[in-house]
């Protein structure tokens, strides 16, 4: 994904642009296709730029000189900053053209690392935000830097690192940041409690078609106190929509946040999100984990989504990842909709919080939930509240929470609840569907507002004859390790297993690593519903790994797993590994006219410093193709 930065024009094209995009939905191959148009075409805009540059060598010897020069001159101007510390507070208004501010610049200020935003560092020193931006017309891009060192006393109480008003046309973009170690106190009563503390790592505020974007970048170890009264909102972000504005959250990672408060209602330990007022926000492949709320019916520990007050505004959670935050009792994830609002929330986890899991709050807006995995909540997986508005569910996994469904009456069938989907690793964290699970090729493939264009893996939504339930597809990878997540000798991106098809020789050869022996399979490829197949299992015994081994073969039909028969060369096989010694293994099967995969249990009993049982396969098909 290429981060680096581009002067662009943001005068004669942005607003039709802008409109044209808006019109599409936020993932689809029409909106995609006129963003790539549009920037072709203000790239193709004739420049006039400037380009001023800050460090030792550089034209400026602060961030904010450079900037104070680009401001002041119109026309479209970078600022390059040589990696480094800079113990400044930011303020920008609006350019007369557009401004990038860039860090991670080396000394020449000729080549930029963009993979690392700590090595350009804004520090406030504890007095201040770090960047604070305000504007009503052109375009902003700032990109690699970390911003830290943010700390808000009331008054001032929003915004602890970053602060953003964008209004009317101007358009402001924070790319490859980093958002960090900023502050929120409100430590001193004022009645009635008007100051809440907001946005302890950045407050986004937009208004009258403007727009704001966050992408690839992290909020992390931000705070919000309140030791007064009132509650906090947003301890890693705060962002606020209204007429017309649009806020864009994309590949962002908010980890590690904390907001406390006294009295009830803390919201968003992540990250709080509101519209009104044909506003709308898009959340597109966040990770939002390890956040933390304290204080009574806090809501949101992970994340607080709000609609409301108007006809047409809507938010959207797309592939997102909301896992292991703490404090939400009334939800890991809220969903709050009122008067025509609506939000969709689509192919996504909510897994492991501490309280309940997705709260819906309703009152005359719509909510549409699909292709979600919620699990693992001591209390409730879903709760919906509120006696108007619709709650449409489709193609979603409710598993393992205290209860799975509460206020929802009249659950549809294509909604997996309470029955084990088999995850992958459900221990361990994998919520990945096993290749015994129910749930695949189980869903509704029209379901209300359709499918997303992909899963929370960024594969294809539909990878086989029908949807998947639940946020992911099963693996239509050849070969797995079931549970390889959890193998403490294997990192969990590890290729544990690989496969090469060869269609001259119309045969599949897969690999399985492990320290101290390779297993490895070949078998005629493709394999045909009705044929009886063979498949030759060669355990390779490199390391010292001497002594019994057991292997048992099976088939996994449409989620069930059935035994093969000993006497036809199928079944348990056994016998001694010695080092450098290969053991191979025949092994004849059926193929069913169905979902398959031939699993083959490898049993190492006399090994004591790795899993003695593991369990390797290959997908045959997934039925109907």
């Amino acid at each position: 994904m290429d981060r680096s930065p581009s002067i662009i024009r943001p005068t004669e094209y942005s607003a039709p642009c802008r409109a044209r995009t808006a019109a599409q939905p936020a993932d689809s191959p029409a909106r995609a296709a006129i963003t790539a148009a549009c920037l072709a075409l203000l790239l193709a805009a004739p420049l006039s730029a400037a380009t001023f540059t800050v460090g030792p060598g550089g034209t400026h010897a602060t961030i904010q000189a450079a900037i104070d020069t680009a401001l002041a001159t119109p026309g479209d101007h970078h600022v390059r900053v040589q990696k480094g510390i800079y113990e400044e507070r930011l303020t920008i208004g609006s350019p007369q053209g557009a401004l990038i501010v860039s860090g991670g610049w080396d000394a020449a200020f000729a080549v930029q690392d963009p993979t690392a935003p700590n090595e350009t560092i804004v520090n406030a020193l504890g007095d201040g935000r770090a960047l604070h931006v305000s504007c009503t017309e052109g375009r902003i891009l700032l990109s690699n830097l970390m911003l830290t060192g943010g700390h808000l006393v009331q008054p001032a109480v929003v915004g602890g690192g970053v602060a953003v008003f964008v209004q009317e046309s101007c358009d402001v973009t924070l790319s490859g940041t980093l958002i960090s170690e900023n502050r929120v106190d409100k430590t001193a009563v004022n009645p009635p409690p008007t100051q809440i503390p907001l946005g302890g790592g950045i407050y986004g505020f937009v208004a009258n078609a403007g727009r704001l974007e966050v992408r690839h970048s992290i909020l992390f170890a931000n705070e919000l106190h309140n030791t007064a009264n009132g509650p906090v909102t947003g301890a890693g972000g705060y962002f606020h929509a209204r007429d017309n504005g649009i806020v864009e959250l994309r590949d962002n990672r908010v980890n590690w946040n904390v907001g406390e408060s006294l009295d009830p209602g803390a919201r968003g330990g992540g990250l709080f999100v509101e519209v009104i007022d044909a506003a709308r926000a898009e959340l597109v492949d966040n990770l939002l984990a390890d956040n933390r709320l304290t204080g009574p019916e806090a809501g949101g520990s992970g994340a607080y989504l709000s609609a409301s007050f108007c006809g047409g505004c809507g938010v959207e959670l797309v592939r997102s990842e909301i896992r292991h935050n703490d404090g939400g009792d009334d939800g890991h994830l809220v969903l709050s909709v009122r008067s025509g609002a609506a939000i969709e929330a689509t192919d996504s986890l909510i897994a492991r919080g501490d309280g309940n899991g997705v709260l819906v709050d309703r009152f005359g807006g719509d909510l549409t939930l699909t292709n979600l995995t919620v699990a693992n909540h001591p209390g409730n997986g879903l709760e919906v509240v509120g006696a108007t508005g619709t709650v449409e569910m489709h193609n979603t996994i409710l598993f393992a929470n205290g209860t799975n469904v509460v206020g929802l009456s009249g659950v549809d069938p294509s909604n997996l609840v309470g029955t084990d989907p088999i995850f992958v690793d459900h221990a361990g964290g994998d919520y990945h569907l096993a290749l015994t699970s129910p749930a695949i090729d189980a869903g509704d493939d029209t379901p209300p507002g359709g499918l997303g264009t992909h899963d929370l893996d960024g594969g294809p939504r539909v990878q086989g004859p029908h949807v998947d339930i639940g946020a992911y597809e099963a693996r239509s990878s050849f070969c797995y390790v079931e549970g390889h997540g959890s193998l403490a000798f294997v990192e969990e991106s590890a290729p544990v297993c690989s496969c090469l098809q060869d269609d001259l020789l119309r045969s599949l050869r897969c690999g399985f690593t492990f320290p101290g022996f390779f297993v490895d399979i070949e078998l005629p490829w493709p394999v045909f519903p009705g044929d009886d197949t063979a498949a030759q299992w060669t355990l390779h015994p490199w390391g010292p790994v001497d002594g019994p081994y057991e292997l048992q073969a099976s088939l996994l039909v449409e989620g069930q797993e059935i035994p093969l028969d000993p006497q036809k060369k199928q079944g348990t096989f056994s016998g001694q590994l010695k080092e450098g010694k290969d053991v191979s293994t025949e092994l004849l099967f059926p193929v069913p006219n169905a979902a398959a995969a031939l699993s083959v249990r490898l049993l190492l009993p006399a090994l004591t410093d790795q899993p003695s049982e593991l369990v390797t396969g290959v997908l045959l098909h997934r039925g109907g193709e």
